[in-house]
């Protein structure tokens, strides 16, 4: 990392790193036969495929928040929404 604690420089870097490993995450998933992905994984319940699709989201989630970080503050606010 080359940006300063605190910069969006900083953070544009995580965005690239969360989009670099994902996209690694992808190839070695494509990787996986159907029944391998209707195998059981190491979690009660949970198939491989389980696993996959919730590893897949959380990276979504993690480039949201890093991108929301590097928003300006007016991009943060959630509009607001009618009463009732």
């Amino acid at each position: 990392m080359t940006g300063s604690p605190g910069s969006g420089a900083l953070a544009r870097e995580y965005v690239e790193d969360v989009v670099r490993s994902g996209e690694r995450f992808v190839r070695s998933a494509a990787g996986l036969s159907e029944a391998g992905l209707r195998a059981p994984s190491g979690l009660a319940t949970w198939t491989r495929g389980h696993v996959l699709a919730h590893v897949r989201h959380s990276v979504d989630a993690y480039l949201w928040l890093l991108r929301l970080a590097t928003a300006p503050p007016w991009a943060r606010m959630s509009p607001c929404l009618p009463c009732c």
